[in-house]
């Protein structure tokens, strides 16, 4: 970065330069976002845009964060991903860091989103990012985990009442009350409206200075084949009734064995 700094009848500063470079000596990047490319799922390469948007927030004047979900703080981890499209974004504590720094736009900005990745901890300055559990009904436990389809997933029982957790954001300027979800059994990792719903609510208020990762009550159908693989996943604003910039952020998913 390269800044300006005088006196002249007063202090001027500013910011006049920023380059961005990628370090490809040891590195092996990818512009794909699919999840056969990408090192965090079941991919060999680094995802070159999760480090272009974290270094942009640089640009714009944003630090490290290490108290939540965002990334400022593990970019690597920090995907909207529903089927086998992984994107990186810049997501609601950037977002809200933004609005602080330069106000917000004049025109209307709704976006409310899903993510199967969560804030684990703080490695020095930068959040650590981790996969979205299911924990028991009381919540005091994490279930079994297992690898299904190279991901990280969770053995259930048919009948059982279990917590799926998600990360939900509210990207946009203003809170939004009220937002209605499903939460869906799938044969394949893509959440749609075609697979069985089997719960849902209302998130009562989703503020956007605030990353919302929550556990979310379901009973798994006893219906389901024992021995088979399924993804239990979330929709968010399930009935659309905010008018979003985009809707294809607001699926998750999380594999599980049926036991």
């Amino acid at each position: 970065m390269r800044y300006h700094c005088y006196w002249l009848f007063g202090w001027h500063y500013g910011l006049d330069e920023v380059d961005i470079v990628l370090d490809s000596s040891g590195r092996s990047w990818t512009t794909s976002q699919s999840k056969s490319s990408n090192t965090v799922y079941t991919g060999s390469r680094l995802p070159i845009d999760a480090v272009i948007n974290h270094e942009a927030g640089h640009y714009l004047g944003l630090m490290h964060v290490n108290w939540e979900y965002n990334v400022m703080g593990d970019s690597w981890r920090h995907h909207h991903t529903n089927g086998s499209t992984a994107r990186t974004y810049f997501g609601e504590d950037a977002s809200h860091g933004s609005r602080v720094l330069y106000g917000s736009q004049n025109s209307t900005f709704n976006d409310v989103s899903a993510s199967h990745w969560r804030r684990t901890g703080a490695s020095g300055e930068y959040s650590s990012h981790g996969r979205v559990r299911i924990r028991n009904a009381a919540n005091t436990a994490t279930l079994s985990g297992i690898t299904i389809a190279g991901e990280p997933g969770y053995r259930v029982n048919r009948g059982s009442t279990v917590r799926p957790e998600f990360t939900i954001e509210n990207n946009g300027k203003q809170t939004h009350n009220n937002v209605s979800y499903g939460i869906y059994i799938s044969s394949n990792d893509y959440i749609s409206y075609s697979d069985t719903r089997i719960g849902g609510g209302l998130f009562g208020s989703i503020h956007p200075a605030d990353v919302y990762t929550t556990t979310i009550p379901v009973t798994i159908p006893n219906n389901l084949n024992p021995g088979q693989n399924y993804w239990l996943g979330i929709i968010v604003d399930e009935n659309n009734t905010i008018s979003e910039v985009s809707g294809s952020n607001n699926r998750a998913y999380i594999p599980i064995r049926v036991d």
